[in-house]
């Protein structure tokens, strides 16, 4: 809610609040220090985002170029990129980059989308504590992949009903 005399955004957030898209992330990051109208505070806020996930940032382009990814469109705030050549799909930062072949698959957007959300709340840790494990875990013979924790919670942010 935005009191307009003060021009201050108040959440009032009960468990079953469910976050959208980065607008509203860096809406909650962002509760009771900055002016909620305050034009100035946007480029701010982007570049204090894009630092807290430095590392998938510079990863996400990194692959993006390596998996030659097309840019697609914006998908909850983020870049949504599309490659031929990688062979599921990943999320760094502001980059998501799926196959080509689930271009129409929703729930491989709004899993990855779960991972993003990952990575906005755990910044520079994210890579170790779900980047890492969800790797290894992939790498591995297996009888589902969503049954493993960082894959069920990712599931959870994102929306997705398995």
């Amino acid at each position: 809610m935005v009191n307009r005399k003060t021009n201050i955004v108040i959440f009032r957030e009960s468990a079953e609040r469910r976050v959208s898209n980065a607008s509203d992330c860096r809406r909650m990051l962002t509760a009771g220090f900055l002016r909620a109208g305050s034009v100035g505070m946007k480029p701010i806020l982007s570049i204090l985002l894009y630092v807290w996930q430095l590392p998938q940032n510079i990863l996400g382009e990194i692959l993006s170029l390596y998996y030659g990814a097309r840019k697609g469109h914006d998908y909850r705030g983020v870049r949504l990129h599309y490659s031929p050549s990688i062979p599921g799909g990943i999320s760094l930062g502001r980059h998501i980059i799926i196959n080509d072949r689930n271009r129409n698959d929703e729930y491989e957007k709004m899993h990855e989308w779960g991972h993003t959300r990952q990575s906005l709340m755990l910044g520079w840790l994210y890579l170790a504590v779900i980047g890492l494990p969800s790797i290894l875990w992939a790498s591995r013979p297996r009888r589902d992949y969503f049954s493993f924790w960082t894959e069920r919670w990712a599931d959870t942010l994102g929306g997705v009903r398995r």
